[in-house]
């Protein structure tokens, strides 16, 4: 197994994505956490980036949608995250009145940057992306292979289908098997 020993934290080469497309759907599935590693100066910043969609009352319908972004600032990788901003879908990085980060520190230097490449569908040679081995989209542990290398689970990668109407479905298939009775 690969590892690279950085600041005292194991990051796994193969939880590390190379495909722009893949980290684009990566960081937008809804809960994605992620690492960008400087490989010239061995510096790292840890990610989560939490999808919230806002309905309309009147309709129910997906009114907006919200990427905000978190920073791991702490030793506990699960709960000392503090507020950036949001991304959008365009991938632009914004503070906001309540971000807790402001945009002259390094590590949203580092993400404005690394988005910014993304953007224009390239990577960067010098920065590295990992996730952290579950998906980004409803985070479960990822086993497989092909999951582990786009980070996200096999009914996770599917998500941006269309969603089917079950009742419609399942009306139809009644109305089949009636045809199929009658014949």
């Amino acid at each position: 197994m690969n590892t690279k020993f950085e600041s005292h934290q194991i990051i796994d080469e193969k939880h590390q994505l190379t495909n722009v497309e893949d980290i684009k759907k990566f960081i937008l599935a809804g809960k994605a956490t992620f690492t960008l590693e400087s490989a010239r100066t061995g510096k790292w910043f840890t990610y989560k980036v939490t999808k919230k969609e806002f309905k309309d009352r009147q309709t129910g319908e997906v009114d907006k949608t919200f990427y905000f972004v978190s920073l791991l600032s702490g030793p506990q990788n699960d709960a000392d995250y503090r507020y950036l901003g949001t991304i959008n879908p365009k991938f632009y990085v914004n503070t906001t009145k309540k971000s807790k980060i402001g945009t002259e520190a390094i590590s949203f230097k580092a993400l404005n940057f690394f988005v910014s490449h993304i953007r224009k569908g390239e990577l960067h040679e010098e920065i590295n992306f990992y996730h952290e081995g579950v998906c980004g989209k409803c985070g479960k542990k990822l086993t497989t292979p092909t999951s582990i290398s786009v980070g996200l689970g096999p009914v996770c990668r599917g998500y941006d289908r269309p969603k089917v109407d079950k009742k419609k479905s399942i009306g139809n298939i009644r109305k089949k098997l009636e045809q199929m009775n009658e014949n």
